[in-house]
């Protein structure tokens, strides 16, 4: 009788802690990417900025032979820039549409 009752109650209660346990664990896991996401969004938002400043700050220069190479060669360098940030950008949309997923399946 009243064995039965404490030794199920108790057996509810420790798989209720697992159950518990297991879902502190997965929020704290989701934390962690969440942050390391944020993280890296944020730095390539940064980045965005600043790229978007410069290129604004450029004006067109008219007839001045080594002012126009000069900007041709910055724009260049910029263009490179951003070529080389790509793989980050991609790298960062890809990371975030798998962690909305795997958001939605839970």
């Amino acid at each position: 009788g009243y064995e039965r009752v404490c030794d199920k109650s108790a057996a509810r209660m420790d798989e209720l802690q697992s159950a518990l346990q297991q879902q502190q664990d997965k929020k704290a896991q989701m934390d962690a990417q969440h942050a390391e996401h944020a993280g890296k969004v944020s730095e390539l938002l940064e980045w965005i900025a600043g790229t978007e400043h410069t290129l604004g700050e450029k004006r067109l220069i008219r007839g001045d032979l080594p002012e126009l190479q000069k900007q041709l060669a910055e724009q260049k360098a910029i263009a490179d820039d951003i070529t080389g940030h790509q793989a980050d950008v991609d790298a960062a949309l890809k990371a975030g549409r798998e962690f909305l997923a795997a958001q939605k399946d839970q």
